[in-house]
């Protein structure tokens, strides 16, 4: 490790390199193109006999000695840049790293090389979308695939994914990524690559929105032939929007790495759900809100429900109770019982029909009433319980309740679904 009075030095080491390396080949690659793509730079012809003042000239390249420190300068200067041969820039790492510049010095100069080459097929892109020859979508798509070429190109060149990753890369890997190794976030970014350009295929072409759902899903699937189930459980987390939504509302909360998943888990089925999967389970979210309560207890619970739930809040809100339990009960499960109640109503009504006898009797043999009404007041008293039943959210409860006295169903709008 470098002491502190070395450091600066060091750092003008790199600042000087990387400036002789970008300048040399922004130089030979605007000379090549302002000559018609010929070989900008050839060495003379005596080069095995010209080196640095008081330094051994440049030997052949399959001879140890080629990759000495004291030809660092001569190897810029007189470099045959060809502008697009992968196997100098092959080349170059390996003389670098046998001088022992650092690998992120190294990176930086061919990163910076590969984006130069591609500078000019970018620029004629962005050309011919203004010109109106090609659309948005096919620019965005041809744009996505050069991001992807150059990436490819620098990984191979530096030969392995992390090569010369500064400090700040990793971390930046580490909050994106997690667990899941380099290598195999290259795998992961290919597919979602193709993906991204399937997406916008779809919506050039002017294909429905649902498609753009079912190519997430898809692409979600492909990944489970990739990723292990921790790490597929981690993409979700830290690369999709669902997962985005969870860290957010977790902020602050301290959950176990086994909570965590569970969570990340809870969080991807609601949002297949809401995308129309898992049709034939309606009682899919009050199910993972129950296993929510059991695995974060109601201190935990309150929250995430505050920060993903605006109907939590606004519930107590407008039925006046600052939710402090007046009998043991937490406003969570208070919360929960009204749930349930709508869930079980709706559920009656699904299966008992538009018979007034069959739900009356349903709705009487259930209990979910009685239920609901013991919490309720065991939480707020009995006038809690009135305000509840006035509410917007026990539109369902009224309903069977007139059901239940006699009124007859199919003389109204029915309960809200």
């Amino acid at each position: 490790m470098l002491n502190s009075s070395a450091r600066p030095r060091h750092q003008y080491l790199i600042l000087l390199v990387l400036s002789l390396g970008l300048n040399v080949v922004a130089a030979v690659l605007l000379f090549q193109n302002r000559s018609g793509g010929e070989t900008p730079l050839q060495p003379p012809s005596d080069h095995l006999d010209r080196s640095l003042p008081g330094e051994q000239p440049l030997l052949d390249a399959g001879d140890e000695a080629f990759f000495e420190k004291v030809e660092g300068l001569a190897y810029f200067s007189r470099f045959p840049w060809k502008g697009t041969d992968d196997e100098e820039l092959v080349e170059m790492v390996t003389h670098l790293r046998a001088l022992g510049f650092p690998d992120e010095v190294v990176r930086a100069l061919v990163e910076r090389v590969i984006e130069l080459r591609s500078a000019e097929a970018l620029a004629e892109l962005a050309r011919r979308q203004e010109a109106g020859e090609i659309n948005r979508h096919d620019a965005m798509i041809a744009r996505s695939e050069q991001v992807r070429s150059n990436r490819t190109k620098l990984e191979s060149i530096m030969g392995a994914v992390d090569a010369g990753w500064s400090e700040l890369e990793r971390r930046h890997h580490e909050q994106s990524w997690g667990s899941i190794a380099p290598e195999r976030v290259t795998l992961v970014s290919d597919l979602m690559q193709r993906y991204h350009v399937k997406r916008l295929i779809a919506e050039r072409d002017g294909e429905s929105p649902a498609l753009s759902m079912h190519l997430d899903q898809q692409m979600l699937e492909e990944l489970s032939g990739l990723l292990t189930e921790p790490e597929r459980l981690e993409f979700i987390y830290r690369q999709t929007m669902p997962g985005r939504q969870l860290a957010q509302a977790l902020e602050g909360v301290e959950v176990s790495d086994d909570e965590l998943w569970q969570l990340v888990d809870h969080q991807q089925r609601l949002h297949e759900q809401r995308m129309g999967l898992h049709a034939d389970n309606p009682d899919l979210r009050f199910d993972i809100l129950l296993a929510q309560r059991d695995l974060l207890g109601e201190e935990r619970m309150d929250v995430l429900l505050q920060r993903t739930d605006p109907h939590f809040t606004r519930f107590f809100e407008e039925l006046g109770s600052s939710g402090e339990a007046s009998a043991g009960a937490h406003r969570v499960d208070l919360w929960l019982a009204h749930s349930a109640l709508t869930q079980e109503l709706q559920a009656l009504r699904r299966s008992a029909g538009a018979d007034p006898a069959r739900l009356a009797e349903a709705t009487r043999a259930s209990g979910l009433v009685e239920q609901a009404h013991r919490l309720m007041t065991d939480f707020g008293g009995e006038d809690f319980w009135e305000r509840y039943r006035e509410s917007g959210y026990a539109a369902t409860l009224r309903w069977y309740l007139q059901v239940a006295d006699g009124a007859d169903p199919r003389s109204r709008s029915g309960p809200p679904r």
